[in-house]
């Protein structure tokens, strides 16, 4: 072979050699690039495991807050009942109420008119 064919094939080799060199440190950057991102997945992973956690936290809470606010709401609504009850009651009676006033009414105006028709009497005596 000629020398000018063996210095092609030699530049043809070196020109392999450097895309294998190329390629070797473009793999080793693709490496670190997939170890970068398997480190922020697995950051991601125990931020989402932290938010369920949250979550979970949060919704108990919640649940308990209403269990509190439907306890206060019967104690409430019992005290509702009770008073409408207890406003009924008063209606009821309230004529009953009036009918006993208006018979001590009747009764003081009887006994006061009495009073006078015997102060009268014993003025006459006298």
């Amino acid at each position: 072979m000629s020398d000018a064919k063996l210095d092609l094939i030699l530049a043809k080799l070196e020109s392999i050699e450097n895309e294998q060199q190329s390629m070797k440190n473009e793999m080793t950057t693709v490496k670190s690039d997939m170890h970068t991102m398997k480190d922020e997945v697995t950051t991601m992973k125990s931020d989402i495991h932290t938010m369920k956690d949250e979550v979970t936290t949060m919704r108990s809470d919640m649940l308990q807050r209403f269990d509190d606010i439907e306890k206060k709401s019967d104690i409430i609504i019992e005290q509702v009942v009770k008073n409408a009850e207890n406003i009924t009651f008063l209606k009821n009676n309230q004529q009953a109420f009036k009918d006993i006033y208006y018979k001590q009414d009747r009764t003081l105006t009887l006994l006061s008119k009495r009073s006078i028709e015997q102060e009268a009497r014993i003025e006459n005596i006298e």
